[in-house]
């Protein structure tokens, strides 16, 4: 049956329209374009269609161009544009993440201790109060505490001069977009299958379940990004650059920890016994070794600083903040188990310390075990980011606090999955 549509056109039309119409300052301008654009995407298609294979190569150059084009004119009217006004009036509402990182990174250029320091005289003061999803007001933690891992500050703070020399100032969402736009064309090169490549993009980008906390300044891209990255090489067979990739990405987030189990069997049983045809697994693994000892080397040349610095402050902020046990912990949040602990009455406070690790862990270890054998038999890349995908969502769900943004990020890695 002849194609009437394409997947990535219906993505781009529904999730497109969906978001500049949630979107509070858009202008009946900015639909206008994107209705022209859309039906200029939906033109290529049609010629894609009825031309013969030669034919269609310019096409879909044309419409790759095309795709890049309505992405950027989405960005261009929310994300940027907001930067943009934020600039011109600091009251404009942001995240409190933003709020936290550009401070963050003021107090590094200064020669302090991001997790040493507490946010009261900063913009942060702003947010001073969160709410839960109960409806309980609580005094934000993140006055205290600063969760995020030390390159997380890091790799902001050459964004931050470079946006001071040229606009005269910095908001951490630049760090954001500029990695977003990195990620789409890495995510673009992953399917094997054209169509495949557009869909991918196409949903990566206009993901309702992540493009607004994108704009709005939540970090998941900043840490999806280098995973992706880590993808890219991996497809590449480019072993020693995908570690330091996921080094990069292990020191930005807790979360890309999980993945390196994963990571290590995709390579041991793929990558390498390929290219050391009747080897030990003791000579394969001392050669694995040397083909990614980025990611060792520079995971602990990035934390070891921060955490020799004042190791009590880095472990509060890093470990201890969120499990839980400070009396300044992030309090029982979101929609996972321990909100439910809570409803049941199991819980008498959401400030209240939740042993939740005694379940979390068994389960996790359960899970590693689980997909690691059948990523054995199944040794894929997208097998990989699946298996990782699952095994974090369920981690988050027994965590002490998950929000929504989580399922944002999950939903990311599988698409990326899926299309693979």
């Amino acid at each position: 049956m002849k194609r009437i549509f394409s997947l990535d056109f219906i993505i781009i039309f529904i999730f497109g329209f969906l978001f500049l119409m949630n979107w509070d300052q858009a202008a009946i301008l900015n639909f206008v374009v994107f209705f022209g654009l859309c039906l200029a995407y939906f033109w290529l298609d049609q010629k894609i269609f009825s031309a013969d294979e030669q034919a269609a190569e310019k096409f879909y150059r044309w419409k790759k161009f095309l795709l890049f084009t309505i992405i950027g004119f989405v960005l261009a009217v929310t994300m940027v544009a907001h930067i943009a006004w934020r600039a011109k009036d600091p009251n404009l509402p942001v995240h409190d993440n933003i709020q936290q990182m550009e401070p963050a990174v003021e107090f590094l250029l200064q020669g302090k201790n991001p997790y040493a320091e507490n946010y009261f005289k900063t913009e942060l003061a702003k947010s001073a109060y969160i709410m839960t999803t109960q409806g309980q007001v609580f005094l934000n933690p993140a006055l205290y505490h600063v969760i995020k891992l030390p390159f997380h500050i890091l790799a902001s703070v050459p964004v931050h001069f470079l946006a001071k020399a040229a606009v005269g100032f910095y908001d951490e969402r630049m760090t954001y977009l500029i990695l977003f736009i990195l990620s789409l064309f890495a995510l673009f090169a992953l399917p094997n299958d054209r169509r495949h490549k557009f869909a991918l993009t196409a949903f990566y980008a206009f993901n309702p379940l992540f493009l607004n906390f994108l704009v709005s300044g939540r970090d998941d891209v900043f840490v999806l990004s280098w995973l992706i990255f880590t993808f890219y090489f991996l497809k590449k067979d480019k072993i020693l650059l995908s570690s330091l990739m996921l080094a990069l990405a292990c020191t930005a987030k807790h979360s890309a920890w999980f993945l390196v189990p994963f990571y290590y069997t995709y390579l041991y049983f793929r990558v390498i016994p390929h290219s050391l045809p009747h080897q030990s697994a003791l000579k394969v693994i001392l050669q694995l070794s040397k083909r990614t000892y980025l990611l060792p080397i520079i995971f602990l040349l990035i934390m070891l600083p921060f955490i020799l610095w004042n190791p009590l402050a880095f472990y509060q902020d890093t470990i201890a903040y969120p499990a839980g046990t400070l009396i300044t912990s992030y309090p029982i949040n979101g929609y996972g188990l321990s909100v439910l602990f809570y409803k049941l009455g199991l819980v008498k406070s959401l400030t209240d310390y939740l042993p939740l690790w005694v379940i979390q862990i068994p389960i996790t270890l359960l899970l590693f075990y689980l997909f690691i054998k059948k990523q054995i038999q199944d040794n894929s890349l997208a097998r990989m980011i699946g298996s990782y995908a699952i095994l974090i969502l369920v981690y988050w769900l027994f965590s002490r606090f998950f929000h929504d943004n989580y399922v944002g990020f999950v939903s990311q890695l599988l698409l990326s999955a899926y299309f693979l």
